[in-house]
């Protein structure tokens, strides 16, 4: 529950990679956000007569001082075929991947992992939570995905739960973080405090009801999602 950012698409050619992800570590690096850079000749292949920048060495330098083997070892991925850059924004907000297969098309590690819950999409979809984070860190992050979009994507979508993009809706984003701020405590206050008796569905309707109570003005619905009728939704629309 709460606001966050949707993102999928695919690069104009997937040697532009690594060129978006070090791009990437450099916003990181003048903002002050941790990241990882995960980098494969087999999907880069740079131009021979090309060296590498003092600036690229100094962050290899920097990365490889700071952080002896064990720690190194607990912050890898187990190796599943992607490439490019994972980055933590400030505040409380979700990683981001911006980690790519083969083709140039963003996948998230669970995507990978789990190619059957991609409901048969060509271009998985990959979230970032910024609820916690706040409506500051929600622009930058949503400013940063348009413009690497415009950049270096053939194809690239983003939905914002916040209603931000792509209107710049400063104040439709802040109500809607409100309003789920307020509903993420009323709800936390109801499971520690209420007295919900009987069937599971029983029970979501009495949270429903307690829910509605609460937000007057909002419609509540509590909804239970089968995944078979997910992905039978989504083979029909193929």
């Amino acid at each position: 529950m709460g606001v966050t950012l949707h993102y999928r698409g695919k690069l104009k050619n997937s040697n532009l990679i690594m060129e978006l992800a070090n791009e990437v570590a450099d916003i990181c690096d003048t903002n002050g956000w941790k990241y990882d850079l995960f980098t494969d000749d087999a999907f880069y292949t740079p131009d021979p007569n090309e060296k590498p920048s003092e600036k690229r060495k100094r962050r290899e330098r920097e990365r490889e001082e700071a952080e002896d083997e064990a720690l190194l070892a607990t912050r890898k991925l187990p190796d599943i075929g992607l490439r490019g850059i994972m980055f933590n924004p400030e505040g409380k907000c979700e990683s981001v991947g911006l980690t790519f297969d083969k083709k140039g098309v963003i996948n998230s590690i669970f995507s990978a992992l789990f190619p059957e819950m991609n409901l048969g999409e060509k271009m998985p979809w990959s979230s970032t939570k910024t609820q916690f984070a706040g409506a500051e860190t929600h622009i930058k992050l949503v400013k940063l995905m348009a413009y690497l979009g415009n950049k270096y994507f053939k194809k690239f979508e983003m939905e914002d739960d916040g209603g931000y993009y792509p209107d710049e809706n400063v104040e439709q984003l802040q109500k809607r973080m409100g309003v789920i701020d307020n509903a993420i405590g009323t709800i936390e206050d109801l499971l520690e405090n209420g007295n919900f008796e009987g069937s599971p569905d029983e029970v979501m309707e009495q949270i429903q009801d307690a829910l509605a109570r609460s937000f007057k003005d909002i419609e509540i619905k509590v909804m239970k999602i089968d995944p078979d009728d997910l992905r039978k939704e989504n083979e029909d629309e193929l």
